[in-house]
């Protein structure tokens, strides 16, 4: 085997009939491998021109600030704002110029 490539295993698979689509029984070794553990219930098939592949579903962060790529983003702002001062603004006035986006919110009466 050349050094760098990657073992392939293949295995042919039944294709069960489950209602209108199929299902195939997969390995438990082949699905730790990919990072599916034994308690895993999802992971995300993706079709692409001539394959079908079994990924490990990627939690969708719960805020912006759990994003990864959210760090990276302030950095670049920051490193932008440091190098370009000029272009700073008052937020206050942004905000106001688009104040009529903004839908306005009827105030409940209170019992007070």
């Amino acid at each position: 085997m050349l050094s760098g490539m990657k073992a392939e295993q293949r295995k042919v698979v039944r294709l069960n009939r489950s209602g209108g689509s199929r299902s195939v029984t997969v390995p438990k070794t082949w699905l730790r491998r990919i990072g599916l553990d034994d308690d895993s219930e999802r992971a995300e098939l993706v079709l692409t021109e001539d394959k079908i592949t079994i990924e490990p579903l990627v939690a969708e962060p719960q805020s912006i600030e759990e994003d990864p790529a959210f760090g990276q983003f302030m950095n670049f702002m920051l490193q932008s704002a440091l190098l370009h001062p000029e272009t700073l603004v008052n937020a206050a006035d942004v905000f106001a110029e688009d104040e009529d986006l903004v839908p306005k919110r009827k105030h409940a009466e209170t019992g007070a």
